[in-house]
């Protein structure tokens, strides 16, 4: 095998990773597309002919990642999953993740150069993307499971003032001013919309966009159909915050139950990088053939491949089981 051998390998293995990531997300995005027209088909069933409420809406996923500008930098914020209107998502200030993204990859970069030559500097992009990628993900994903979980709560509130004859808008007014974050900026934003004119509906949607959360979608459609065919909104609003109550009770079960392979992979992840660390900093030169022979540049770049494709798997099917 070349010198360059394990490199290759290494980086046609993220690429497949990243085409089997692509193909679960696809997969996963057409079983939203059809939820979004069983949905759809209900509600003009009930909308008295009034054409369809949600299968003209465009799809929650796509036009929350459908940012501004020119189609290779829209392709790139895609790429790295970034949303800069949506700065309450971000676990840290996005040029701050950015930047870091850039340093890292920049060393990982020269590092690369040093070890495997031209073809190591391939690293780099890869590494800070999927770093800046990674980042953001998991502050998206915070952000909706903190929405989530609050969702019972606003569903309650919004019953109770429809029981006492209070308005929809007031309610969702008195959302804004008792929930706690994450909840209550999102509402705010919503009362604003409505107080300079546009319709409940639309900005219920609007909020289903900016969040990406789909149980308000459920609340958009509920409150539109109400609307459009009268009925109970307070026994249509209990009952949808059963259902949640419901969701996240068997969401936490999974967890519980897939917490046992979730620490199998954070000490199989874990082990070996703090094993390399300590015998670096105890006997560095055991550890220097690693970084300064080519035979030990091949070896390092295969355990590295073969570790991160390892912890991708575990984590996909984790994610897989949970969805």
């Amino acid at each position: 095998m070349t010198r360059h051998g394990p490199l290759f390998a290494v980086i046609a293995l993220a690429l497949v990773a990243i085409l089997v990531g692509a193909l679960l997300a696809y997969a996963g995005e057409g079983r939203r597309r059809a939820m979004a027209a069983r949905i759809g088909a209900i509600a003009q069933a009930h909308g008295r002919g009034r054409g369809p409420v949600v299968a003209a809406r465009p799809s929650v996923q796509r036009a929350r990642r459908a940012p501004s500008g020119t189609a290779p930098l829209a392709l790139l914020l895609d790429l790295i999953a970034l949303d800069p209107k949506a700065g309450a998502q971000h676990p840290a200030p996005w040029r701050v993740i950015l930047a870091i993204g850039v340093v890292v990859g920049a060393a990982v970069a020269w590092q690369g150069q040093r070890m495997f030559g031209m073809a190591g500097m391939l690293l780099g992009p890869l590494v800070g993307a999927g770093l800046c990628r990674a980042t953001f993900a998991h502050g998206r994903r915070r952000y909706r499971e903190r929405l989530h979980a609050q969702i019972p709560d606003v569903l309650a509130m919004v019953v109770r003032a429809v029981r006492a004859g209070i308005p929809v808008v007031e309610a969702v007014r008195a959302v804004a001013r008792e929930v706690p974050s994450p909840t209550r900026e999102e509402f705010t934003t919503l009362s604003a919309q409505v107080a300079v004119g546009m319709q409940l509906d639309a900005a219920l949607w609007s909020l289903v966009r900016r969040s990406g959360v789909p149980e308000y979608s459920f609340f958009a459609v509920a409150l539109t159909l109400q609307a459009q065919t009268g009925g109970s909104l307070a026994e249509t609003l209990d009952n949808l915050a059963d259902i949640v109550r419901r969701r996240i009770a068997i969401r936490a079960r999974g967890l519980a139950l897939a917490a046992e392979a979730r620490m199998s992979a954070a000490v199989l992840t874990g082990v070996p990088v703090c094993t390399g660390i300590g015998l670096a900093v105890l006997n560095p030169a055991y550890m220097s053939i690693l970084f300064n022979d080519p035979r030990g540049n091949n070896l390092l770049a295969a355990a590295g491949g073969m570790l991160l494709l390892g912890t991708l798997m575990i984590r996909m099917l984790i994610r897989r089981t949970l969805a």
